[in-house]
């Protein structure tokens, strides 16, 4: 049901499985209540831009802002703003009132779809979440989603929170790969994701293969452990610039790089989990197996409505 008058507009809707009430306002919005809107807003924001905020205010210093109609500021069914701290930084910073489109009633959880036609990181929706480290884990979950799904393409941020959320070993994947990263000089992304699969499909074994890896051990002496042998291919392609370690520009063809080391990876954990000493080198063909690996491992809801 609607009901509108000369300046307002509200009706009841299902959001997300929810029933609200939505309301939308014109509403000139000016220092003092940009900053009550900015002294309650969701809980951590992605980070200031101050290079946006002065274009912003130099916008309405010269009488040409006219983003305040064309995007909302919305606000949640509880009251707390859940987006539009750069437009309500420059009112507040330059003084000058807008005329802003206020739409309330969202549920919380609809952050993450937010702006869905800009460039919002995924990791800027993970922080409002309280997922740790989030720049990493976002990566994380790219490479799993492409791993999935045979593409570069990266998924849509609602998306890669909810494979956060329904592949709850994402985030100690990344915990432990920090140092692990370091150790075996490959990117975290990486390191990550392939510890990730291993630990879901094989748990004693990844603990075990994962341990030897990053601390060593006396068995390590014997040259054709497959620990050993991986440790000693990593470090001479690392030494021949052929593969990507964990703080590289990556160079002209990153993506190969990184899929070559999860196949690396990959064989030696086999062959380690099988006690096979005795094999050659062969990335290509495992990293195949390693996104069959991916696609039985991951789960990833392209709708909240639906699992995958």
């Amino acid at each position: 049901m609607f009901e509108q008058d000369r300046y307002s507009l509200s009706w009841d809707s299902i959001v997300m499985d929810k029933s609200v009430t939505m309301s939308a306002r014109l509403e000139q919005i000016d220092r003092i209540r940009a900053e009550e809107l900015l002294g309650k807003q969701l809980d951590n924001q992605r980070p200031l831009y101050r290079a946006l905020v002065e274009r912003l205010k130099q916008a309405m210093f010269n009488d040409e802002y006219i983003d305040a109609i064309i995007n909302p500021i919305f606000i949640s069914e509880d009251g707390y703003t859940m987006d539009a701290q750069h437009r309500l930084t420059a009112v507040s910073e330059s003084g000058i009132p807008a005329m802003f489109l206020v739409v309330r009633g969202l549920p919380k959880e609809a952050f993450v779809y937010l702006d869905q036609n800009k460039t919002r990181a995924s990791k800027d929706a993970f922080k409002v979440q309280g997922i740790r480290n989030t720049k990493n884990t976002s990566a994380v979950t790219t490479l799993l989603y492409q791993l999935v799904n045979g593409k570069k393409n990266s998924p849509r941020n609602e998306v890669a929170l909810r494979m956060v959320q329904d592949n709850p070993g994402i985030e100690d994947a990344v915990t432990k790969a920090d140092k692990l990263s370091k150790k075996i000089n490959v990117s975290i992304s990486a390191t990550a994701a392939i510890y990730f699969l291993h630990s879901v499909s094989y748990p004693e074994e990844s603990t075990n293969f994962y341990d030897l890896l990053l601390y060593g051990d006396k068995e390590l002496k014997n040259r054709q452990h497959p620990v050993r042998r991986l440790q000693s291919k990593l470090d001479k392609l690392w030494n021949d610039g052929d593969i990507d370690g964990p703080n590289s520009s990556f160079g002209r063809d990153y993506h190969y790089i990184r899929y070559k080391a999860l196949g690396l990876i990959h064989q030696a954990f086999q062959a380690f989990k099988d006690n096979k000493y005795k094999f050659s080198w062969d990335s290509d063909s495992q990293y195949q197996e390693v996104e069959r690996l991916a696609k039985d491992v991951v789960s990833i809801r392209h709708s909240y409505k639906k699992e995958r």
